[in-house]
């Protein structure tokens, strides 16, 4: 269990660092986005203990179908694919110091650690509990749509 609770933490971390750092690269830069992909670190830790807690209750439960739970935990998950980026350019409106054809470079790397970690992410929900899956499916929908609100 320690194994796929440090992977969860690994991959939730690789979705929310990209997703922040696309926002920077969309927004041209600034401090929010900095100061946000630092308080978003502090809530997954937060998230991540209540998923350990929910885990052992969850194992022993493990017969006990929750379908409400499950279902919950697809439509997140389908929510989270839709807001995924996708493989067009975004608008970019400031560069900075770097140009843009490096801020797209670096744009679509952010996009494909995304969408790999994403892929890892939904493997580990359909094989968790339904209660514990719909603990991650809300988080992954969390991580992905990091900075969009922005």
């Amino acid at each position: 269990m320690r194994k796929q609770v440090d992977e969860v933490r690994e991959r939730l971390s690789e979705i929310g660092n990209a997703s922040w750092s696309n926002a920077y690269i969309i927004a041209g830069g600034g401090t929010l986005c900095g100061l946000a992909s630092v308080g978003a670190h502090a809530e997954r830790e937060d998230f991540m203990a209540g998923l350990i807690a929910a885990l052992p209750k969850s194992e022993v439960s493990q017969q006990n179908r929750f379908p409400a739970a499950r279902r919950r935990a697809n439509l997140a998950i389908a929510r989270a694919q839709r807001v995924l980026p996708g493989p067009g350019a975004p608008a970019l409106e400031s560069w900075g110091d770097e140009s843009r054809a490096e801020m797209l470079t670096r744009y679509h790397s952010n996009v494909q650690e995304m969408r790999g970690a994403f892929d890892r992410l939904r493997t580990i929900v359909s094989v968790l509990p339904d209660r514990a899956a719909e603990l991650l499916a809300r988080q992954i929908e969390t991580e992905v749509s990091a900075g969009l609100e922005e």
